[in-house]
């Protein structure tokens, strides 16, 4: 029984100590402007594309990063699967829980899709990931 208590306790703590180490902590309860307004308001390094076929700006937890962009591709499984760079390799310095901006347009013509995005911290504003592709 001492035995189990101690795995218990054990597991507890890691559990704990694991949390405490993200750069990005938790900040699930914080209150943070919507997306709309941090892109209306915010100085930020990215632009839609004019001509743009979706445009996502969206505030969320991270840990749903792909839920997301398959809610707002809406079925498209193609579109999902060529913004894969995107949801595929999460940061492990960011907890799951905590908020950020997802801004994201794309370019889909029947000769190419092109995108870019940018992942802001809700809380700071620094930019987490950013990248661009051109798929033919």
């Amino acid at each position: 029984m001492r035995f189990l208590i101690a795995i218990c306790i054990c597991l507890f703590t890691t559990a704990i100590h694991v949390h405490a180490d993200f750069l990005y902590p938790e900040n699930s309860s914080k209150i943070i402007m919507s997306a709309n307004k941090f892109y209306s308001s915010t100085n930020i390094q990215y632009s839609e594309f004019n001509d743009a076929t979706l445009n996502i700006r969206k505030k969320f937890l991270y840990k749903n990063l792909e839920k997301v962009i398959k809610n707002e591709v809406k079925g498209d499984d193609n579109l999902f699967i060529n913004l894969r760079n995107i949801y595929i390799s999460k940061n492990p310095n960011i907890s799951p829980n905590r908020q950020v901006y997802l801004f994201c347009s794309v370019k889909d013509t029947s000769k190419s899709l092109v995108y870019k995005y940018i992942i802001i911290d809700g809380e700071t504003s620094k930019t987490l990931a950013e990248g661009s592709r051109k798929a033919n």
